[in-house]
């Protein structure tokens, strides 16, 4: 897959999570979390993940916020940092006295 690391964050959180482990979905995270420190930063993914965490889902009606979908991006955001914790339990003591990010 060709992309910005932006774009591949969000390709995993709309698309990924959900996938069984024999599907090559779950190979991309995989590969992504095992690599995406060559084209980004810990604190950079972070940023994208918390952003991605925080945005609010609008309706486009006066209703406001869906609370649903809101709902459903941040439990994205969960699995993925899950994911991540799976895939590489060994750096994440070292990401978390490294990174601020989440501390928010």
């Amino acid at each position: 897959m060709a992309g910005t690391p932006e774009k591949m964050v969000e390709y995993i959180l709309d698309s990924c999570l959900d996938c069984r482990d024999d599907d090559d979905n779950d190979y991309f995270v995989e590969d992504f979390f095992v690599t995406f420190n060559v084209f980004m930063s810990v604190e950079r993914l972070c940023s994208l993940l918390m952003s991605y965490y925080v945005e609010s889902v609008s309706t486009g009606d006066s209703e406001g916020v869906d609370m649903k979908a809101t709902e459903q991006k941040r439990i994205r955001v969960v699995r993925a940092v899950l994911r991540w914790i799976e895939i590489l339990p060994q750096k994440m003591g070292k990401i978390r006295r490294s990174s601020h990010s989440f501390r928010n």
